[in-house]
Order: C-alpha cells, then sequence, then structure tokens
C-alpha cells in the first residue's frame, strides 16, 4: 500500500561556497540513479521519546516579516507503515515554499505497528501529528512562525493525516488550508465500497484488523471510525471553521467513463469526487484537480 513515488535514499553532506560551509541533503533515486540536492534543515524539533518523533524545520533566508512567517506542514505517505520526512514531495517542492518566504516543516512520526500499545492504532498517527503541531507553535515564536498562518499538506495517508488534523475538534490548530495529494477520505468501509466497488483493500489496518472484520463490525465500530474518517469529520465540523481545502489526483486516478472503476482503488479519484461533494453541501471551500500537484502546491503558497 505504500504510495507510487520516487524511491529515495537521503543523506546529510556540506559543501564549501566562497569560503561558507552550507548542509545539503542529496536524495537519490533508486530507480534512476539521479540525484537531488536540498538544503538540509535548519533545525529538529523532537517532540516525543520514539527515535521518529521529531520535526524537520526549513527557515527561509533573511529576516523573518513583523507579522512573523507563514508555515507549510508537510505529513508524509506510505500507508502510515512506512515513508520518510524527507522524500520526494519535500525534495520537488521545498525550495519554491522558501522562496515565498514561507517557512517549511516536515513530521516523522511513528508507524501503526509502533503504536500497538494504542488502541485503535490510528489513534497513535493523530497522537503524532497533533504532538509535532503542538511543538512547532510553543517553537515558532523562536523561528519567527506565525501559527495564524498554518497550511497542511500531504500526500496519500499523509494527506489523510492533514485533512483529520485539521476537521477534528473544530480545527483546534487554525489550519488555514489543506493541500490533500490523492488522499483516502473516507475510513468507513461501506461509505468506500458504495464510492469505490473494487475497494476492499484499504483501511482497515488503521484500525488493527483486517478488512473482513472492518466489514463485518462496521455498525458497531462507526462511532469510533467516524473520529477519523475525513469524510465524516467534514460531515461533522462547523463550515465557518474549516480550512480551504484543495484535493489533486493524477489523471489516470480518475474512473473510467464507462464502468466507473479505478485501476487504483487505494487512490482513486472517486475519494476526492465525494468528498468534495460533501464539502460543497456543507459550505465547506473545497476544489478538486486533476494533474501532478503543482497546481496544489501553487494554490498552497497563494492561500500563505
Amino acid at each position: 500500500m505504500k504510495i507510487a513515488t520516487m524511491l529515495l535514499a537521503a543523506s546529510a553532506t556540506a559543501f564549501a561556497a566562497c569560503g561558507a560551509t552550507t548542509a545539503t541533503v542529496s536524495l537519490t533515486n533508486k530507480t534512476t540513479g539521479v540525484v537531488t540536492t536540498i538544503p538540509a534543515p535548519d533545525a529538529r524539533l523532537v517532540y516525543g521519546q520514539h527515535a521518529k518523533q521529531y520535526v524537520e524545520l526549513w527557515l527561509p533566508k533573511g529576516e523573518a516579516p513583523a507579522g512573523g512567517r507563514s508555515l507549510a506542514v508537510y505529513i508524509h505517505g506510505g500507508a502510515w507503515t512506512s515513508g520518510e520526512a524527507i522524500d520526494s514531495h519535500v525534495a520537488r517542492h521545498l525550495g519554491k515554499v522558501l522562496e515565498r518566504n514561507i517557512a517549511f516543516a516536515s513530521v516523522a512520526y511513528r508507524y501503526l505497528y509502533e503504536v500497538k500499545d494504542v488502541k485503535p492504532p490510528i489513534q497513535g498517527i493523530v497522537d503524532d501529528v497533533d504532538a509535532a503541531l503542538s511543538k512547532l507553535k510553543a517553537e515558532s515564536a523562536r523561528f519567527g512562525i506565525n501559527m495564524g498562518r498554518l497550511a497542511l499538506v500531504g500526500g496519500s495517508a499523509g494527506a489523510c493525516s492533514s485533512l483529520m488534523a485539521a476537521l477534528s475538534d473544530g480545527n483546534k490548530f487554525g489550519v488555514d488550508f489543506v493541500g490533500a495529494m490523492y488522499p483516502q477520505t473516507s475510513l468507513d468501509p461501506k461509505e468506500m465500497k458504495e464510492w469505490i466497488p473494487n475497494q476492499g483493500v484499504y483501511g482497515a489496518h488503521a484500525f488493527g484488523i483486517s478488512w473482513k472484520d472492518l466489514e463485518a463490525k462496521r455498525d458497531e465500530m462507526l462511532p469510533v471510525i467516524e473520529r477519523f474518517s475525513p469524510a465524516a469529520l467534514a460531515r461533522k465540523i462547523d463550515p465557518a471553521a474549516a480550512p480551504e481545502i484543495v484535493i489533486e489526483y493524477p489523471p489516470a486516478n480518475f474512473p473510467d467513463k464507462t464502468t466507473g472503476i479505478a485501476k487504483d482503488p487505494i487512490h482513486s479519484a472517486q475519494f476526492g469526487i465525494n468528498f468534495e461533494k460533501i464539502c460543497r453541501e456543507r459550505g465547506i471551500r473545497c476544489a478538486l484537480l486533476g494533474g501532478n500537484c503543482d497546481r496544489l502546491w501553487n494554490r498552497l503558497m497563494d492561500a500563505l
């Protein structure tokens, strides 16, 4: 269930330029061997005792403006079982975000199998994201960041986590914008099967059970499911408190016009089509795009 992105291996290096030493991170595409170099994070903020409980933070050059810098927070994908805080999306978009004088943070978090003591396991992911955002808020003044101008962005499971964080508890972090790249917008097995006929392969692991058991226990588990499912959260939140949401899927992920079936049920754009409908009916600002997600990132930067 790992999202289809470049396979990257990161390593930190440093190079000398004009007498100065600048730390960098090199990311190697394991398929093509192409190396991408980006600035190393300016700070690592630790928010827990586990090795994965930290946030990487990059700051634009120069002094922060009087009102503080806006902040974009990235949450990586990988089905909550894989992925890294510095990945292909960071490598591709970090530079242009910093050029717009926006601070950039990327959240590392524990995988589902590392939070087995938490019931359901997805609660552990939610707790990590909340703790990471709380840490950024606590440290914001030190880094000249204005948490009143906050965007979340993620891919696949990270997009689902971004939606959870922004739509839960009345948007307690005051998120202004969510950029969700090919997200799963429901964790309700009944709803997923209605939206995507060939579904039945994603979501149960968030609750630590099999898909068969999730379907069988769906009615009794519905209150738990709806605590985490973005679609359910969008139906409950006060629209006035909700952030602006932009969702984008690759064109190939949209369902076939004849059969209505998407080849990739895990990342089917039907998730976005139905989620946008829910938001529109509730008066929540939401746009569904089809493309390589560049427009989504541009909308994010414009919103901040």
